[in-house]
């Protein structure tokens, strides 16, 4: 039951998520940590903040879970921004950073909230997105935007990418040869140096998402390359949490 109110949640169906919720708190009476983050997850995608809130600081950080507390504390963080409560939220916010922190995955921004809530419905991303953002939390990790560039919009992402070929290189951590070819209904087969992988592309927000077998989804900022290099295939850049590549539309 926990299982399928997760699943529901994340495929924008919380109000039903719920309802499963419910039957696993009678199949299985008591209340956990997990179960109160999925109460309130449920509650923040029907846009009911206060009772969001209210079930999610039921969630310990310090208990050794630390899953539940990472889930649990960027909702946390995005339903008291939405309420205007903003030093409480600056307060999880703070617990928020000093849990990943200890888990070395840098500063809280928005590519991490995007590779590990997997909405199916664009409006349940931009409510967590907007939430984080107003509590301050930055779009991209600390250090990575490049210079000489301009960031640029879904709008601009999905006509530059979507049912196009894109020929460049990954610079960062190696440099490889990156290649990717994209149908117009966002099925991808990209190669980078000697790995071929098939799977899926599509714009979230303001960012470029991918997933693959037995990868996590990631997402990514996209920008346009104010330094171009003549006759290097870099005029964009694209910039997921721990990579960077460059490339052009070759087709």
């Amino acid at each position: 039951y926990e299982g399928l109110s997760q699943a529901l949640i994340f495929n924008g169906r919380p109000a039903e998520g719920r309802t499963f919720l419910d039957a696993a708190l009678r199949v299985d009476p008591g209340w956990t940590e997990w179960r109160h983050y999925q109460a309130g997850l449920a509650a923040f995608g029907q846009g009911r903040y206060e009772e969001a809130v209210a079930q999610l600081e039921q969630v310990d950080v310090r208990s050794p879970n630390p899953w539940t507390k990472f889930y649990g504390l960027h909702v946390l963080v995005a339903a008291l921004a939405h309420l205007d409560r903003l030093p409480e939220a600056a307060s999880a916010l703070e617990q928020l950073r000093g849990l990943l922190s200890e888990r070395q995955e840098g500063q809280p921004n928005l590519l991490i909230a995007q590779q590990f809530f997997v909405y199916k419905r664009p409006e349940d991303i931009v409510r967590l997105l907007d939430g984080l953002r107003k509590a301050g939390v930055s779009e991209l990790p600390a250090g990575m935007e490049p210079e000489s560039a301009e960031r640029m919009n879904g709008v601009d992402i999905a006509n530059l990418i979507i049912g196009h070929e894109l020929t460049g290189r990954q610079v960062l951590p190696d440099v490889l040869a990156y290649h990717a070819l994209i149908a117009t209904d966002g099925s991808v087969t990209r190669r980078v140096g000697e790995e071929v992988v098939t799977g899926r592309m599509w714009v979230q927000g303001d960012s470029l998402c991918s997933a693959y077998p037995r990868k996590l989804t990631g997402c990514g900022a996209v920008f346009r390359n104010l330094s171009v290099t003549p006759g290097a295939p870099n005029e964009y850049i694209l910039l997921p949490r721990f990579k960077r590549y460059e490339f052009s539309v070759t087709k």
